[in-house]
């Protein structure tokens, strides 16, 4: 009797891992293609080394990754916002249409990019990436072209770069470009971690200066004496100067 028993659990246990491996594979396999087909770009988001963002009456922003940094170089310089480009990047990364269709059918219902605001894009963003993207380009500049938002449904008309396919995406993607530089711009002073300090360089207005300088794991003073400093102390000082904002 328990040998039956044994025998027919193996039997279902083997039919259960036939219909994991068969069939849910199978769903997963369809469900990840559906998602990807949904996507707007592709692989060439995963490297993204800078951006702009353009269009008639709005002040032009560019941003430049330098080494894991982003910073801004137009409309002026200065380090930019970690979390406000994070957005962006993120936007683009995961951006997908509810649904799309072609610039060539336009013309067959009597339409023109025109009605949908994508003659002349309100805005026009633009990035370039040191990933390769499903055209087997390196290096290319990737552009969005942002139109009008639909009617119903906070959705938002935006053309491809090759200007052949109009996609309706979330209007998040607009709310995330029409950011104010000033939200853009990194609003700390300093930005030098206590650990990748080597110097510190003080003077008042009396022309006293003080100088300590890191020397292995300890910090010593090299003006107005030379001692050795209180490393605690020293490196306090510099975690406030990085807290300035």
């Amino acid at each position: 009797m328990r040998t039956k028993v044994t025998l027919i659990l193996l039997f279902l246990n083997v039919a259960l891992f036939f219909f994991i491996f068969k069939f849910e594979r199978g769903w997963r396999t369809e469900e990840a293609s559906m998602e990807a087909r949904r996507r707007v770009l592709g692989p060439e988001t995963a490297d993204i080394r800078s951006l702009q963002v353009s269009g008639p009456g709005f002040t032009t922003i560019n941003l430049i990754r330098q080494d894991e940094k982003w910073a801004l170089n137009e409309p002026i310089e200065w380090p930019a916002n970690p979390h406000a480009v994070s957005r962006i990047i993120n936007e683009l990364q995961f951006l997908e249409h509810e649904t799309s269709f072609s610039v060539a059918d336009l013309e067959k219902n009597n339409q023109t990019l025109a009605d949908y605001g994508l003659e002349n894009p309100r805005l026009t963003l633009s990035f370039t990436s040191g990933a390769t993207s499903e055209e087997g380009d390196e290096g290319s500049e990737v552009s969005l072209y942002i139109g009008d938002e639909t009617k119903v449904g906070n959705r938002l008309y935006v053309l491809s770069s090759d200007r052949s396919r109009v996609h309706v995406v979330n209007l998040s993607l607009a709310h995330s470009l029409s950011i104010p530089v000033e939200n853009l711009r990194a609003d700390t002073v300093f930005s030098v971690p206590v650990f990748e300090a080597r110097s510190l360089n003080l003077q008042n207005a009396a022309n006293l200066r003080v100088r300590v300088r890191r020397d292995g794991n300890r910090w010593a003073f090299e003006a107005p004496i030379i001692a050795r400093a209180s490393k605690p102390t020293v490196e306090l000082a510099i975690n406030a100067l990085n807290a300035l904002r």
